[in-house]
Formats: structure tokens, C-alpha cells, sequence
């Protein structure tokens, strides 16, 4: 069964205390496994894989054998590694996009405020080796400046909505409430399901080949 896992840049894994794997290479795990402590785990996607990931070596695995399954990941009592590589920079460049996806939301509020978009501009640039780190940090510390304003406004803006409910009939309150919530959810599932593709899209990108 194909399926995805990752490991550090030295193609260990991060726990387990095993010597580094080789494209190509097959092992089996004698004995009883266990989720989480015992056997080769693996996951069903690299997004689902990225949970659990002690480093950006991206690995495309075929598991068998015996195979407990749990949340986002299962353990199997055989893994051969069928390829890998290094997803540093897909990973850097996942951020970027995702983070640029929801930056509407913050201009949304704040018009005026560049320094969000620049710091997405500078993460870019400088995954694409055209700007220094020091160049990137000083970026990301302006964005970082931004949101904790945002923040700020959002905590009072959220004190004054709660003064406001107070005063709203009770079951009015109950109603906005759930609408809320189920507005915030169904955002939410959308947005996973859009990262989960483009982190597909990018790694087919990376590997050559449909994942």
C-alpha cells in the first residue's frame, strides 16, 4: 500500500534510534506492533504525514504486513522506502502560499498596513535565494508588529461584541452564536481541503510523478 511519511536531512527518523534509511531499502519489525510506539508509521497523505514530522525529507513509502490504523497516521510492521527528497523549499514556499491565501482577511481591517504582504514578498524572495536572512528577519519582525495590533483591536473589538450580546435577548445571543460557529467551521474544513491539494500539487511538483 503507497502511502507517505518524513524524516530528518540525515534520513533518520525521530524517534526510534534506527541508522538512516536508503531509497530502495525494505524493513520488518518482528513482534507485536502498537500505534505510536512500535512499527513504521506512515500516513495516507504528506499533509496528514506533516503532523508528525521530525524534519522536510519528503518519502513515499509502500507499507504492509500487519497495520494498525489511528487519527492521521498508521503503523505497519513492514515499510520499504520507494523515494525521497529534500522539501525544504516546497514546504517554504506551502507557508508563503498559504499564508498570502488569508491575507485578504488582514487587509480587510487594515488596509493601510503593508507590512504583512511585504514580509510574504521577502519569505518569497528569499526562498528563491534573492534576499539574505537578515534581510527576512527584519521583515517578519514588521509583520509580526502587525499582527500583535490586530490582535489587540480583535481582543477589544470581542469585549465590545460580548457587552453588546448582554444586552440581546438570550435565545437571539444562542442563534448568532451557532450561526457563527457553523459559518467558522465550514470555513475552516474549506481551507484544509485547499491546503491539502496544493501541498499535493506542490509535491507532484517535487517528485515527478502523481501523489
Amino acid at each position: 500500500m503507497k502511502a507517505y511519511h518524513w524524516l530528518k536531512s540525515d534520513m533518520t527518523s525521530g524517534a526510534g534510534g534506527e541508522k538512516p534509511w536508503t531509497i530502495g531499502e525494505t524493513r520488518t519489525i518482528k513482534g507485536e506492533i502498537e500505534l505510536c510506539e512500535r512499527g513504521y508509521h506512515s500516513s495516507k497523505s504528506f499533509y496528514d504525514a506533516l503532523r508528525y514530522a521530525p524534519g522536510a525529507m519528503a518519502c513515499i513509502v509502500e507499507v504492509s504486513g500487519e497495520t494498525i490504523k489511528g487519527g492521521y497516521k498508521k503503523t505497519s510492521s513492514t515499510r520499504k522506502l520507494i523515494d525521497a527528497s529534500d522539501a525544504t523549499k516546497v514546504l517554504m514556499e506551502f507557508d508563503i502560499d498559504c499564508a498570502e491565501r488569508v491575507l485578504p482577511n488582514f487587509e480587510k481591517y487594515y488596509p493601510n498596513d503593508g507590512r504583512p504582504r511585504e514580509a510574504i514578498k521577502a519569505a518569497r524572495d528569499f526562498n528563491k535565494g534573492l534576499i539574505t536572512q537578515v534581510e527576512l528577519l527584519a521583515s517578519e519582525a514588521a509583520s509580526e508588529a502587525a499582527a500583535k495590533a490586530a490582535s489587540w483591536s480583535a481582543s477589544w473589538a470581542a469585549k465590545e461584541a460580548r457587552s453588546a450580546k448582554r444586552s440581546a435577548a438570550r435565545s437571539a445571543a444562542r442563534s448568532a452564536l451557532w450561526a457563527s460557529e457553523a459559518a467558522r467551521l465550514a470555513a475552516w474544513s474549506a481551507e484544509v481541503k485547499w491546503q491539502k491539494q496544493h501541498l499535493n500539487m506542490l509535491m507532484e511538483e517535487l517528485f515527478k510523478e502523481p501523489v
